[in-house]
């Protein structure tokens, strides 16, 4: 395994010497779309929900380059009837690494820092408690996330897996281990700076 990746990592540094000087740059990425929300350890089912965001991408050449974006997310999961059984508003700061693969594909692992502003479930507020017990919501958590993304001039289409390193809520009860988790799919456009 260690020379695997001491081959993968010769490789890369190989490459970017020989890279040309046009593919070094700055990018910004407004984009939009749909994501699949749910909890890990809550009986309930898989949430829909808009997102919306935007990403400033540095390339320090045509394999490799970084990005820091913001992205609004709500987050949770739903009952069988449709209602919320848990809606989290979140905003969240993404910065991931872009390994790019060939001229369209982009794999983009990261971390981000989530800032979770507001949530309820069952039209009760978690900012001040929880039911059956004395949960609250994290105001701050952490999450690891890795992506695909597919761009073909200039249009970006992109799959992310969001999973959170903290519990959502801050208590006692059992139901507290939970964790966000989510599956995003975006359409941006990048425009180059």
């Amino acid at each position: 395994m260690a020379r695997l990746t001491l081959l993968l990592i010769s490789l890369f540094i190989s490459l970017s010497i020989f890279a040309d000087d046009d593919d070094y740059g700055w990018s910004f990425q407004p984009k939009a779309g749909l994501l699949i929300s749910s909890m890990t350890t809550l009986e309930a089912e898989p949430k829909l929900s808009v997102t919306v965001g935007g990403e400033l991408l540095y390339n320090f050449d045509y394999t490799a380059g970084f990005s820091l974006g913001i992205q609004y997310m709500s987050l949770g999961a739903t009952e069988s009837k449709g209602k919320d059984a848990v809606n989290i508003n979140c905003i969240s700061f993404p910065a991931s690494l872009n390994l790019h693969a060939g001229d369209y594909f982009t794999f983009k692992p990261g971390l981000s820092a989530d800032f979770n502003f507001s949530g309820h479930t069952n039209n009760r507020d978690l900012n001040s408690y929880f039911y059956p017990s004395d949960a609250t919501l994290r105001k701050l958590g952490f999450s690891f996330l890795v992506g695909l993304a597919f761009e073909y001039r200039y249009m970006v289409a992109e799959v992310r897996y969001v999973h959170s390193l903290n519990k959502t809520f801050r208590g006692s009860h059992y139901d507290y281990d939970a964790k966000s988790r989510c599956l995003m799919v975006t359409l941006g456009y990048r425009f180059e700076l």
